[in-house]
């Protein structure tokens, strides 16, 4: 089955790679087809899953729309997240955010995205004297911060590009970390949410997305490499709104790209 999927996808032409997708796609959309594994799974099960979300969450979600985007969140999401918290948290980019909270003297962080909490319980574990929150639009992790039990940890159900709302807790905060986010955002979304940011943030921004082996710093504008998500130039983005790099790079596998970045003190108000 595996030689026979890949052998298909050498073969076909992109329209109608594009076209099978969209059928199927929609066939288990209608049918009420509901995901239960994304990782490590059978050739069958990720066409399955890979058709339903190309075709769900991705070509017929508008960013825009609440309905859309809280329907899936709240049936499939939970589920999305809890695949995706199997994977464990790349260790370099860890090791980013606790040198900054080391050397730094942070003591309010805040997590963009923070889906079912797996960083903001590893940060609590080591560092009790945190003050961390977090923003997600699955409505699943108030269930998890409850399980914490940790007074230390608030999260808020929300899409990020409300962030405006949480201008008090970004005018505090030492630190925001994202993991992954941005690329599900179009480039006008995206730059309103680093407006946001540029306008209540002073401190340190670490941010973590899928590079496709591709030099980001090279590109000019989001290109759209899929119907998956966006890979922004970030570098030049995040400079525009004001964020000092302080370092970005390939990760060790060389599949995603990391950004360190500091925001200045003049941008803050």
């Amino acid at each position: 089955m595996r030689s026979l999927l890949k052998f298909l996808n050498r073969i076909l032409p992109t329209p109608l790679k594009s076209l099978l997708t969209k059928t199927l796609g929609a066939a288990l959309f209608y049918f009420g087809y509901k995901p239960k594994q994304f990782h490590n799974t059978l050739p069958l099960r990720k066409l399955l899953n890979t058709s339903f979300f190309d075709y769900y969450f991705y070509k017929t979600r508008r960013l825009n729309s609440e309905e859309l985007n809280n329907k899936f969140w709240k049936e499939w999401g939970a589920k999305y997240l809890a695949s995706f918290n199997q994977t464990p948290i790349p260790e370099y980019y860890l090791k980013e955010i606790e040198n900054l909270i080391e050397t730094k003297n942070v003591k309010t962080v805040f997590e963009l995205g923070c889906g079912f909490l797996r960083h903001l319980e590893h940060l609590a574990n080591k560092y009790p004297h945190l003050e961390l929150y977090g923003v997600d639009i699955t409505p699943e992790i108030v269930d998890h911060a409850k399980a914490l039990n940790n007074p230390h940890i608030k999260v808020f159900v929300d899409d990020v590009r409300n962030i405006e709302k949480y201008r008090d807790i970004l005018k505090k905060a030492g630190l925001i970390f994202s993991y992954g986010i941005f690329a599900y955002l179009n480039p006008v979304d995206l730059e309103k949410v680093c407006g946001i940011i540029q306008k209540h943030f002073r401190g340190y921004v670490v941010y973590n997305d899928a590079s496709q082996k591709r030099d980001l710093s090279e590109l000019i504008k989001s290109i759209k490499l899929s119907s998956q998500s966006y890979i922004h130039p970030y570098p030049k983005i995040f400079k525009k709104y004001g964020l000092e790099e302080i370092s970005s790079g390939y990760s060790p596998d060389k599949e995603s790209f990391n950004f360190i970045g500091k925001q200045h003190k003049k941008n803050r108000c």
